[in-house]
């Protein structure tokens, strides 16, 4: 199969363009959902302070009053059960919000990862199979993004496996958490990361950065 010509190029881009606003809308709608449960554990530790000041400090009032005392260890009874209680929910609910993060993570990084493979397949279509040498394409820090795109979609189909698949790969994931502060961590999927590094954020953003690539020359054009 012959490379596509910029113009082909540029129109397989215009027809992916609502592939990847559908991609972008989920990985929104993700962190929206992940900032919600975030403020669902923001909200737990602030009944736990609430709980702390309603059933230590204000009810362990004296039992001097010998008619008093009988009452207040009742009391401090029911208030011990009622701790009970709410410390059950707050288990609960912390454990619902954790696992909702951990869940809603997994699934953005997968349709993060499902952007940077349509990228690479432009680049493909465009330079060839394998990674093309672009010299004048955008630098991310001391990297060529059409390197953080190749490798990145690599790591994202293969990350499940104990090490990065290749060298490429751990050197790009090390080069951006050393250059742009990121977290990067092994053994997990990092696409939203490396989404980050790339400032992609919408579907203009892939879009704009694809055009410019693919519209550079192939190592033959050069020579015309």
């Amino acid at each position: 199969m012959s490379n596509l010509s910029p113009e082909q190029s540029v129109e397989f881009i215009d027809s992916s363009r609502h592939a990847f606003e559908h991609l972008f809308t989920a990985i929104d709608g993700y962190i929206d959902a992940i900032a919600s449960a975030r403020r669902n554990l923001a909200d737990i530790e602030r009944d736990e302070e609430v709980f702390t000041h309603l059933f230590v400090d204000r009810d362990q009032w004296s039992a001097d009053a010998n008619h008093l005392h009988a009452q207040y260890c009742e009391k401090m009874k029911v208030l011990a059960l009622e701790k009970s209680e709410s410390n059950k929910s707050k288990e609960e609910r912390l454990s619902n919000a954790l696992e909702s993060i951990g869940a809603t993570i997994d699934s953005m990084s997968v349709l993060a990862g499902a952007v940077l493979q349509i990228a690479k397949q432009i680049i493909s279509l465009r330079h060839g199979r394998k990674k093309p040498i672009i010299d004048k394409a955008k630098m991310i820090g001391s990297q060529n993004i059409v390197e953080i795109i190749w490798e990145g979609r690599n790591h994202a189909a293969h990350w499940e496996e104990n090490e990065p698949r290749n060298e490429a790969v751990t050197t790009m994931l090390t080069t951006l958490s050393e250059e742009l502060g990121l977290d990067i961590h092994y053994g997990k999927n990092n696409s939203p990361t490396i989404l980050e590094a790339l400032n992609w954020h919408s579907a203009d953003h892939v879009i704009g950065d694809l055009v410019q690539l693919v519209q550079q020359p192939l190592p033959a054009e050069n020579n015309h």
